[in-house]
């Protein structure tokens, strides 16, 4: 039976099998394993079978050593505590050591003379430069006598000078950090340094800190090798200080070390991050890095503007970002044009943009695409309604027919931004009128416009009466599109000329159609359309909170005042609150508030103002 020494908690396998070799007189870990049978090569590998052998040999368990085992895979890689380091992340055959902790195992009596002193696990890691027990420097010695015995713990510090004064001499104070610490509680198994660090294993945990530590003070572009270290050593810390915060501490952290988008492409993950980014996407292949660059890439793709098909930790085609130029391809429209659209609905900041494209959240452009689509020019909203576009003006300027977008910002206004109508609330309004022409044809009909001339009324007025239903004899001819087919008594409509006053007859109710803007009875259309303006409501918003009771239908400015009281529009909070109309929507999309109406209703952001507050956090 072999006489065993003890193992210590932080001890390595190697070490261990070190003063196994001098407890029973071999000399050497080498002469040891040749006398017993065993591999030398095959336990410097951390082959279990020859673990398991060996346990075997002095009664212990293999589960045992396994714990205190370094385990090399195919790729030079190493399991350490669980978790995976690379061949360059630790240092193996190095000797590395504390001489104050050997000082004190060489003092402790108890233990067998030339087996007191062993190897801990974390002196293989270079990252951990100082003692966290007594602050002095870890020494390395890597001279030819002391290389002569790699993987030998015991013969190497015989090499290297093992007596208590000589340790002593060595010990250079040297500052420890909270980062050495860290790893320190890792490798003995607890987990306590925010949920970020704590979600990651080991090694890529140490990665994160050294590689954001690096980017905080401003070495983007440098070779973590190159860097000297004590240079290293305060990134380190400056690296676990963000991230110990946690999932908050990570997001900030790469928010601060980002490029501004302003300055680069931003579609490059490199360009984005340099030498972070290419540390992990140019090595550490392992699945234990997976975690931390999904981190990187999922926080990366919510907050800027990185495009599906570009390179960012593999292909991305999972964007939440969109271009203007694949908006505009969408949409047929000219870029100038849609910029301007899209800054009125709050979608872009300025017209003006300080690089060469535009990037939008795809919901965003999704619906910004849904609402550019359903648009109609004036021209072709007169198309549609089959009318002159001279007559669907009248119409337009006496608030018979409502704009689905007008530009009320003064960057788009400034740009003569044509207003748009929406086709979808046009054929609605435009069906309702023709459902009502049921009576036959007689020879004395005409058009609603002559009609509207000869009973002394307006356009507006007219259609207004038809859609009310106050209209009995109204018909339609075949060889005429849309509205122009209408053909009206105008007798009959001139017996409601002094029934109304000089405002429109009330249409208050809202004309179907999927996107049906309430076609309102505007006492005075001016008016109405100065009190939406003052709150930045759009038309075909005021219609439906018309059609709600939320508003009423003249405009009263009591009612406007009550409402935007309890409401407010996107672009009136931007005005209020200095915020970009666009980073509010943003901001709403990220906190999940939800409009107090229905987009596909109102066509606009409509809050409580409850909700501002949680906008401006």
């Amino acid at each position: 039976m072999l006489m065993d020494v003890p193992l210590f908690n932080d001890e390595t396998l190697l070490s261990y099998l070190s003063r196994l070799a001098v407890a029973n007189a071999a000399g050497t870990s080498r002469t040891f394993c040749n006398d017993l049978g065993l591999s030398f090569r095959g336990l410097v590998r951390g082959d279990a079978a020859w673990v398991e052998k060996l346990a075997r040999l002095v009664g212990r368990s293999a589960s045992d050593l396994m714990r205190h085992n370094l385990q090399i895979d195919n790729n030079g890689g190493t399991l350490i505590a669980g978790a995976y380091f690379s061949k360059t992340a630790i240092r193996r055959s190095s000797l590395r050591y504390c001489p104050q902790c050997l000082a004190e195992d060489q003092r402790d009596g108890g233990r067998m003379p030339g087996t007191r002193l062993y190897g801990r696990l974390l002196w293989i890691l270079p990252q951990v430069t100082a003692c966290p027990t007594h602050a002095v420097e870890i020494v390395q010695s890597d001279g030819a006598p002391v290389r002569k015995h790699e993987h030998d713990f015991t013969a190497m510090m015989e090499v290297e000078g093992d007596d208590v004064g000589s340790l002593l001499r060595k010990a250079v104070p040297a500052p420890t950090t909270e980062f050495d610490a860290f790893v320190v509680d890792r490798l003995g198994g607890v987990r306590r340094h925010g949920a970020f660090l704590d979600s990651l294993a080991l090694s890529p945990a140490m990665m994160a800190c050294e590689l954001i530590g690096l980017a905080s003070k401003g070495a983007r572009y440098i070779n973590p090798r190159a860097v000297g270290p004590p240079a290293m050593t305060s990134a380190r810390a400056a690296g676990y200080a963000s991230l110990s915060e946690g999932w908050k501490g990570f997001e900030s952290a790469l928010d601060r070390v980002r490029l501004p988008v302003e300055k680069r492409n931003v579609r490059g993950g490199k360009a984005l991050y340099g030498s972070l980014y290419s540390a992990l996407n140019d090595g550490h292949a392992h699945p234990d890095f997976d975690p931390l660059r999904k981190a990187i890439r999922d926080h990366t793709l919510k907050v800027i503007p990185v495009l599906n098909g570009a390179d960012f930790f593999g292909k991305v085609e999972d964007s939440d970002w969109t271009s203007v130029s694949m908006i505009a391809r969408a949409t047929g429209y000219a870029d100038q044009t849609l910029r301007r659209i899209l800054v009125e609905l709050g979608h872009l900041k300025t017209l003006r943009q300080a690089h060469n494209d535009s990037f939008v959240r795809r919901e965003m452009a999704d619906e910004a695409v849904a609402i550019i689509r359903d648009m109609a020019t004036l021209e072709d909203a007169a198309e549609i309604m089959g009318l002159d576009p001279r007559t669907l003006k009248r119409l337009v300027d006496d608030g018979f027919v409502k704009h689905a977008f007008l530009p009320t910002s003064e960057q788009t206004t400034a740009s003569n931004v044509r207003p748009r109508f929406s086709r979808a609330y046009l054929v609605g309004l435009r069906d309702a009128l023709l459902a009502k022409a049921t009576r036959p044809v007689r020879d004395h009909m005409v058009s609603f416009g002559s009609a509207a001339k000869r009973g002394g009324l307006r356009y507006a007025q007219v259609l207004a009466l038809i859609l009310e239903g106050k209209l009995a004899k109204v018909a339609r001819i075949k060889d005429e599109p849309g509205l122009a087919a209408l053909r009206l008594d105008w007798r009959e409509v001139g017996l409601f000329k002094r029934r109304i006053s000089k405002g429109l007859s009330g249409a208050g109710r809202s004309a179907p159609g999927p996107q049906a803007g309430a076609v309102s009875s505007h006492g005075n259309a001016t008016e109405v359309a100065a009190n939406c303006k003052r709150i930045r409501l759009s038309p075909r918003a005021f219609d439906y909170l018309c059609s709600e009771k939320l508003l009423e239908a003249d405009g009263n400015p009591l009612s406007m005042k009550t409402f935007g009281a309890k409401y407010v529009t996107l672009q009136q909070c931007s005005r209020e609150t200095g915020v970009p109309a666009v980073e509010l929507r943003s901001r709403i999309v990220a906190t999940k508030i939800r409009p107090a109406f229905p987009l596909s209703k109102v066509g606009q952001y409509i809050i409580k103002r409850d909700h501002v507050s949680k906008l401006l956090v």
